[in-house]
């Protein structure tokens, strides 16, 4: 089997060619039977969340379970079918090893190896959907940086390194549409010091491409799509990428970037915003006891040049008076002001 990728055409090996059968739908591989499952693996943590979300709590959780195909009978034993155990098996990983979120944070712009390894944080996420995506949500969100910078009040305002909704649709969308027959892979969340980078194994699957994605919707996955939408995670009426764009403008940052790498999955990268990284200094500047106790006897102007003196390092009478919009002579007069209070 060969397959037209740019300009080459590619021979396929088994995988691909099974992967391509599940594109085409030749093969469905949410409705496969893991014969070596049973109602032991059942979440029920989770089958108590997903009766609740649909009005079911009085039914048994086979019964739900069956209603909705991801139960099935083989040789007399009910066997969870491959959606059924992403959904609602305690342990997924123990049968389809590849489906996991692996969350990595390096120290720079940078993948260091070697000796100059630098990464800080390394955590994998191999849950049930529903617990992989709050778990890696909460892990994800408390390694992000919050900035400090001063409004035009005067008062010190803080926001997130990047829009919640941004990174964690991106993961949704990830969980949501990866190709889980693609056994060697699994989402891979990567924190770097200027941007966010999630990569979901799988191209743009059916007629989605990356022109057309804010505005057309495909499932490879229905049956998973169907219960994380129950559940409130996901939204079937296309307006999670198209939002990706909108908050990323409105946190006054770069468009998120797609692409598709190798033809073969999925990369969405949102790069933060370098002059606010900057502003992380500020944090570092107020707990400074002698700024913090003379930090609301400067004005404005005042708090303005304390700010990029120390974004900068050192700054000249001439910057500050571009700064403050004022002539050389009173830009003078407030560093001066500076002195006296034993700022700088």
């Amino acid at each position: 089997v060969y397959l037209r990728q740019g300009d080459s055409s590619i021979k396929l090996n088994t995988e691909q060619v099974r992967s391509l059968e599940y594109e085409k739908r030749e093969r469905n591989f949410e409705s496969e039977v893991l014969k070596m499952s049973s109602t032991d693996d059942i979440d029920l943590e989770v089958m108590d969340i997903y009766k609740n979300k649909i009005g079911a709590t009085e039914i048994p959780n086979e019964q739900v379970l069956k209603a909705r195909g991801f139960l099935v009978e083989d040789n007399g034993k009910l066997c969870f079918t491959k959606a059924g155990m992403l959904l609602f098996g305690k342990n997924p990983s123990v049968y389809l090893p590849s489906a996991r979120v692996r969350v990595l944070k390096f120290e720079g712009i940078n993948f260091q190896v070697g000796t100059e390894m630098n990464i800080v944080k390394d955590r994998t996420f191999d849950k049930c959907l529903y617990k992989t995506l709050e778990e890696a949500r909460d892990f994800i969100n408390s390694q992000l940086r919050e900035f400090t910078h001063l409004n035009q009040k005067g008062i010190f305002e803080t926001v997130p390194e990047y829009p919640e909704f941004a990174w964690y649709e991106g993961l949704v969308n990830a969980v949501t549409h990866r190709d889980y027959s693609n056994t060697g892979e699994y989402i891979t969340v990567k924190l770097f010091d200027d941007r966010l980078e999630i990569l979901s194994p799988g191209k743009l699957s059916g007629f989605i491409t990356l022109e057309n994605m804010k505005t057309e919707r495909y499932s490879r996955n229905p049956q998973i799509a169907r219960v994380l939408t129950e559940l409130g995670i996901v939204r079937e009426l296309n307006e999670g990428v198209k939002r990706i764009y909108s908050e990323m403008q409105r946190f006054y940052l770069k468009e998120p970037i797609y692409s598709e790498p190798n033809y073969h999955s999925v990369l969405l990268v949102l790069d933060n915003n370098i002059i606010m990284r900057s502003k992380r200094k500020n944090e570092t500047m107020l707990k400074n006891r002698e700024i913090g106790q003379k930090w609301e006897q400067l004005n404005y102007q005042e708090r303005q040049v304390l700010q990029a003196i120390y974004d900068k390092g050192e700054i000249t009478s001439l910057e500050v008076a571009e700064i403050i919009d004022r002539g050389k002579t009173t830009a003078v007069k407030l560093l001066n002001r500076l002195v006296d209070y034993d700022l700088i």
